[in-house]
């Protein structure tokens, strides 16, 4: 995970503020309006299947008109199939004959070409995160001590002495769904927003058990004489079921439940589910929640192995490993994935929470996995919107990660492992956490728009700057650059005082760069000029300035993971004063106009 950015107010305002704000915008402009037949995803119908190979996701212009989106579908032969106006994105059926992959094979070819055309992807599908082999335990035998291990790694029965949660507080659990009247659930699961995006009806009962254990795990009630009991028992809970009876679910799907969520005053969603492919469509929907305000955790996922797993290593996600049972307390969990974006870990095998039986009967049970890890998460994350000490994405992954147990017996320091992240979740301490006391989480400070870092010029006209985009991440109104999928963006911004010819490269960056300038607002950015390799990997565009005007710089990687497209950039900026009696065109900054010389 990176950083979340800090919101700049409460949570629970800011929802507010952006559902009328929503519909101002959906009112005032073109943005996938509604037809007959087809409803937007936030308010969900249609037909929407989990993992359709004949589905594609596509990702279109804010302000695309009716005519040309249905002439977009229209010329590869499909159906409109959904929308998603919260990302701009819309879900198409395609003909068997025609096969997914090829037209999406097709029209990603075209992207360059076709202005209605900014992204697509099959609609692919993630799975619930568990492990190949699964502990079983002794069903309906609802003794609290079998949780012993669990929350005494986590510390809640100490942080339950400061909170145990709030009924304000509401966790958004997107999964196989969630047995509504199971009888530790059904005081604290939310029954009139429930939604079952695989079948598209407000039912989002559980048919597999997987979304059942994660919710008890979160939320079981306390002192209800039954079972067991939930990390932070007194929160609620929001059932959206996006994964089938055989625990997967589409991209399409998993998408809308999360902007759903965002949009229906979740204030934490758990995806307890992994899969090894990069969707721009789930990560374009977790940048809409965060947006928000809302904090998201994730799985690792369960192969045991160094390898990059989704939606876990989305930015703004906090990436959750598993941990077992050992002599000295406890262990990373050997079924657990590993690797740069693993953030924190907490209990994952063997772990015992409410269930369901093959009739679909309410029971209780044991699962593994970093599902449950993901979960317990989770609910600490609640724990600690219901102190009111941390209230933002930002200030709960900082309270998080920088209270968590990295195993060196030495509280001062904090030492970042692949397989357990920052150490163990430790709920005690993230819920009495000051947000600032201790930022241990490295950070690029204008990886946002509105941080925009300013380019002031040397008394030779030149700028240079390095940093280490590592960490940078991406936010679900950034631009779309010319090239890539938009990842680790880092923003500047330069005032010229001057009339002049400005040339920008990333010369001895260690990553592959693109490069684009930008004026305008946030949200309505106009992309003056973009490049992607110039010479190698190295970006370069030159622009003739005018005085009193803001240009906006962004900097982003090609791809998403690996060397390539993460490490040192070096931006290098040359200002040269245009000769007198000449200015750009404001039309067209490529062409300068000379009255004399």
């Amino acid at each position: 995970m990176r950083r979340p950015q800090q919101t700049r107010t409460t949570r629970h305002t800011l929802t507010r503020w952006l559902a009328a704000a929503s519909m101002i915008m959906l009112a005032a402009v073109v943005v996938l309006p509604a037809q007959a037949g087809v409803t937007p995803s936030d308010a969900p119908a249609g037909q929407r299947q989990s993992g359709d190979t004949n589905q594609v996701i596509v990702k279109v212009p804010a302000d695309i008109s009716e005519a040309d989106l249905q002439a977009l579908v229209q010329s590869y032969g499909g159906t409109l199939a959904d929308r998603m106006p919260a990302i701009n994105a819309v879900l198409i059926d395609i003909p068997a004959r025609e096969g997914a992959a090829a037209v999406a094979a097709a029209m990603a070819e075209a992207v360059p070409k076709n202005t209605n055309v900014l992204n697509v992807e099959i609609n692919g599908t993630y799975s619930i995160a568990e492990p190949p082999l699964m502990d079983s335990g002794d069903f309906n035998d609802p003794l609290l001590w079998r949780q012993d291990w669990a929350l005494n790694t986590l510390d809640a029965w100490t942080a339950w002495d400061t909170v145990t949660g709030s009924s304000a507080v509401v966790v958004a659990v997107i999964d196989t769904g969630v047995r509504l009247n199971h009888p530790d659930l059904d005081g604290v699961v939310i029954t009139d927003q429930d939604y079952d995006f695989v079948n598209d009806d407000a039912d989002a009962t559980d048919d597999h058990g997987h979304g059942t254990h994660v919710a008890g795990i979160i939320a079981a009630e306390a002192n209800n004489a039954e079972g067991v009991v939930g990390v932070a028992w007194g929160v609620k809970i929001l059932p959206l079921k996006a994964l089938n009876s055989s625990g997967s679910g589409s991209w399409s799907n998993i998408a809308s439940a999360i902007i759903y969520a965002a949009d229906h005053g979740a204030d934490v969603i758990n995806l307890s589910l992994t899969g090894d492919l990069f969707s721009t469509t789930v990560r374009d929907a977790i940048s809409y929640a965060t947006g928000q305000g809302v904090i998201v955790a994730a799985a690792s996922g369960n192969l045991g192995v160094e390898i990059v797993h989704y939606p876990s290593s989305y930015d703004h996600v906090i990436s959750v490993a598993g941990l077992t049972e050992d002599i000295t307390g406890w262990v990373w969990y050997d079924y657990s994935n590993y690797n740069q974006y693993v953030d924190i870990a907490a209990p994952g095998r063997a772990i015992y929470s409410t269930s369901i039986d093959l009739d679909l009967n309410p029971i209780y049970g044991y699962k593994s996995g970093t599902s449950m890890a993901a979960g317990q998460v989770s609910g600490v994350a609640a724990l600690m919107l219901s102190s009111g000490l941390a209230d933002t994405p930002a200030e709960i992954t900082e309270a998080l990660l920088c209270t968590a147990d990295d195993g060196d017996d030495t509280p001062s320091t904090h030492v970042r492992t692949d397989k357990l992240g920052w150490g163990a979740a430790q709920a005690q301490h993230a819920v009495t956490y000051v947000p600032g006391s201790d930022a241990c989480v490295p950070t690029v400070e204008h990886d946002d728009f509105d941080d925009a870092l300013p380019i002031t010029f040397d008394a030779g006209g030149h700028y240079t700057n390095t940093v280490d985009v590592t960490p940078a991440t991406i936010w679900i109104d950034d631009p779309v650059p010319c090239a890539g999928n938009g990842s680790r963006s880092v923003w500047y911004k330069v005032y010229p005082n001057t009339f002049g010819a400005m040339t920008i490269n990333t010369l001895d960056s260690e990553y592959d760069t693109v490069l684009a300038v930008y004026t305008g607002a946030r949200g309505s950015l106009s992309q003056v000029v973009c490049n992607n390799d110039a010479s190698g990997t190295t970006s370069s565009v030159s622009i003739l300035v005018e005085p009193g005007k803001l240009y906006y710089v962004a900097v982003t990687s090609l791809g998403f993971d690996g060397t390539s497209n993460q490490g040192n950039l070096h931006l290098n900026v040359t200002l040269s004063q245009t000769p007198t009696g000449c200015s750009a065109d404001p039309a067209n900054p490529g062409v300068v106009f000379c009255t004399a010389f």
